[in-house]
């Protein structure tokens, strides 16, 4: 029965096999239109971290107490990751490797937010602002590496599952 299936299959919907030309001038698209979005994606969060470093700062002045250091470290670590980004993007290794770029930005962000939450005791709505730009940067580079997506998602899932875990059998009831 499944060997029918499969000869209607192929005798109705014949697979259309690329030529190697079109291959490779997609991938060469590919590769380059993600490292277009990348250096963009890192431009837009350095734009970003340095608005509200800012503003906290001028929080800060204004009322100290409001602003806490675990902010300060939290942009001192993106902004390292997003600078050491850029100039590793700039390099040949860079160039061949603009996945691990992404991966260690999205990583590095999601869980420096993920250890400053949890090291302050709480989540604040600055960090989840950043969650939800980290998150939406990667959903825009997902038609062209989804499998990059989803590795990038489970960086974070993993441990946050872990420390939700932790926390569930240590809870007092």
């Amino acid at each position: 029965m499944l060997n029918r299936l499969k000869a209607w299959w192929h005798t109705y919907l014949p697979a259309q096999a690329r030529s190697p030309s079109v291959l490779s001038v997609y991938e060469q698209w590919r590769q380059q239109f993600f490292y277009q979005r990348l250096r963009l994606l890192i431009w837009l969060f350095l734009f970003v971290l340095v608005t509200l470093t800012v503003f906290e700062l001028l929080v800060w002045r204004l009322r100290p107490e409001d602003i806490g250091q675990g902010n300060f470290v939290t942009n001192g670590v993106s902004g390292l990751i997003f600078v050491s980004s850029l100039f590793l993007q700039t390099m040949p290794w860079g160039k061949r490797h603009q996945g691990l770029i992404f991966w260690s930005v999205s990583a590095g962000i999601t869980v420096t937010l993920l250890l400053v939450g949890v090291l302050q005791g709480n989540v604040s709505d600055t960090e989840v602002a950043i969650w939800s730009m980290v998150f939406l940067a990667q959903s825009t580079l997902v038609p062209v590496r989804w499998k990059l997506h989803m590795r990038s998602q489970l960086t974070l899932m993993i441990p946050l599952t872990a420390l939700v875990t932790f926390a569930f059998f240590t809870a007092e009831t």
